[in-house]
C-alpha cells in the first residue's frame, strides 16, 4: 500500500473532499487546500510527493501554483485537475513541469490510475538518481579504506562529502575526543556549540541520515544556514559521532538520494577512522615495544658487563688457587669455583646473544 503524501489544492469543496475519499482509501497521506495561496503556505510547511491541482481557481490559478510550489520542491511531481482541453494550457503545463492531467468529469479508477502512473514514474526516476548518487560510493570506500594516516583521512572525508553533495561545508565531529573539523577553513563560525548539541540530540535515537531546514534550527543557527544534512558515525554500537553538510540558503535544497548517500559514507567513514585510529594504537604500541626492547637490550649489556669484570677475578683467582696448594681437597675446590664460572661465562654470552 502507498504511504506518499499527496497535496489536493482545488477552490470546489465536493472536488476536494472527492479526491480526499478516494487517495485516502488508496492508503495515500492526503491534506487538501481551498485555494493556491494555501496550498503554497502548505508546501512550506511540510514535503509532498505529488502536488494535484485545479487549474482555474480565483487568485493564483493552477499553473502559478504549480510554478510557486516548484520554487519550493524543485522535483515535486504534479499533476492538473482540468475541464479545458486546450493545447496552449496543456504547454504551459508542459513548461512548468507538470507530469499529468486528469479531465473533469473524472472517476475515482480515473483518478488512481492517473496518481499512481504519475508517483510510479517518480519512484523510479528517483531510484535512478539514488543509483547514480551511489555509484561513486565505491570509489570513495576504496580511497578511505586505503587511507591509515588519521588526519589526512579526516580531510579526505570532509572534502569528499562537500564535494559530492555540491553543499557548502563540512563538518566531522568526534565525540569521544571532543573534536570538531570542517571544511574549508572559514565554515568554523557556522557551527556554534548549541547547534552541534542540537544535531547530536537528532541523531541520538536514529541510525540514518537526518534533514534540518532553516525553519527547524530556530534561533541555534545563524541566518544564512539553508539546510543541514547529518548523519551519525557509528561502529557496532558506539556512537563517535557525527557527519554533517551545510547548504547556505539560496544554495537549492538537499535531494532525498543525498540522504542515503551520506549515511551510506558515514557509515564507512566511521570504520575507516576506527581502522586508522586502531593502526595508530599499534604503531605507538611497536615504538613503545622498541623503545622497551632497547632498554632491556642496553641493561643486558650492561649487566653482562659488570658481571664479567668479577667472573675473571673470581676464574683467574681460582687457576692461582689450583696451581699453588698442594691439598687435594683445596684442588677439588678450586676446580669447582673455575668449573662453574665457565658455566657462569656461558650464560653471560647467551644473555648477549639475546639481546
Amino acid at each position: 500500500m502507498p504511504e506518499e503524501s499527496v497535496l489536493v489544492v482545488d477552490d470546489e469543496k465536493p472536488i476536494r473532499e472527492l479526491c480526499y475519499f478516494i487517495l485516502s482509501k488508496e492508503g495515500y497521506q492526503v491534506e487538501v487546500a481551498a485555494s493556491g495561496e494555501e496550498a503554497i503556505h502548505k508546501a512550506r510547511e511540510r514535503d509532498f510527493d505529488l502536488l494535484i491541482t485545479d487549474v482555474r481557481m480565483p487568485g493564483i490559478n493552477g499553473i502559478e501554483t504549480v510554478r510557486a510550489v516548484r520554487r519550493i520542491h524543485p522535483n515535486l511531481p504534479c499533476l492538473i485537475i482540468t475541464g479545458y482541453g486546450q493545447l496552449s494550457l496543456a504547454l504551459e503545463a508542459i513548461k512548468v513541469g507538470v507530469q499529468g492531467f486528469l479531465l473533469k468529469p473524472f472517476t475515482p479508477e480515473d483518478l488512481t490510475s492517473t496518481v499512481n502512473r504519475v508517483l510510479e514514474v517518480e519512484r523510479l526516476r528517483r531510484d535512478n538518481i539514488r543509483l547514480k548518487a551511489l555509484l561513486p560510493l565505491f570509489e570513495i570506500s576504496r580511497m578511505l579504506m586505503g587511507t591509515l594516516d588519521l588526519a589526512r583521512l579526516k580531510e579526505t572525508i570532509l572534502r569528499v562529502a562537500c564535494d559530492s553533495l555540491n553543499a557548502q561545508s563540512s563538518w566531522l565531529y568526534n565525540v569521544e575526543e571532543d573534536e570538531l573539523l570542517h571544511h574549508p577553513e572559514d565554515a568554523a563560525h557556522l557551527l556554534a556549540p548549541a547547534l552541534q548539541a542540537r544535531i547530536m540530540a537528532e541523531l541520538e535515537s536514529v541510525n540514518q541520515a537526518v534533514l534540518l531546514k532553516s525553519q527547524d534550527l530556530g534561533e541555534e543557527a545563524r541566518p544564512e544556514i539553508g539546510s543541514i544534512l547529518a548523519a551519525p558515525l557509528q561502529t557496532g554500537d558506539r556512537r563517535i559521532g557525527f557527519l554533517a553538510v551545510v547548504k547556505l540558503e539560496g544554495k537549492g535544497p538537499f535531494m532525498p538520494s543525498d540522504a542515503d548517500f551520506l549515511g551510506i559514507m558515514a557509515g564507512q567513514a566511521a570504520v575507516a577512522l576506527e581502522n586508522a585510529r586502531l593502526f595508530e594504537e599499534v604503531q605507538r604500541a611497536f615504538v613503545e615495544l622498541q623503545e622497551l626492547d632497547r632498554f632491556k637490550s642496553n641493561m643486558v649489556t650492561i649487566v653482562a658487563h659488570e658481571l664479567r669484570t668479577p667472573l675473571s677475578l673470581i676464574m683467574g683467582y681460582a687457576a692461582l688457587l689450583d696451581e699453588e696448594t698442594d691439598s687435594h681437597t683445596l684442588k677439588e675446590y678450586a676446580e669447582a669455583i673455575v668449573r662453574n664460572s665457565e658455566r657462569l661465562r656461558e650464560l653471560i654470552d647467551r644473555m648477549l646473544n639475546l639481546r
